[in-house]
């Protein structure tokens, strides 16, 4: 296996399957010059990322080089994502 390829799989965690991460980037809230109004469909919305990483750093400079100028507002890490050993994203 080369050098390249073993950076980019997931490695086995302690749960006996490759783990990774799952991050949630969001944006700010959209301004509006009317606040008060309710929302509509119409209306753009924030938007938001899930990357999955081995860590938070790792998904950050994933987010970094793959949506060029996203403006990080938060960031929620959903929980562990476990794949099964075989699975065609290990």
């Amino acid at each position: 296996m080369g050098k390249n390829k073993s950076r980019t799989m997931f490695q086995p965690g302690p749960h006996g399957g490759c783990e990774a991460l799952l991050y949630e980037f969001r944006e700010p809230p959209l301004q509006s010059d009317d606040d008060d109004l309710p929302s509509t469909s119409e209306q753009p919305k924030p938007r938001s990322v899930c990357i999955a990483a081995k860590t938070f750093d790792e998904a950050l400079v994933y987010l970094r080089v793959h949506s060029k100028g996203f403006n990080v507002h938060t960031v929620a890490c959903l929980g562990v994502i476990l794949m099964v050993s075989g699975s065609p994203a290990d």
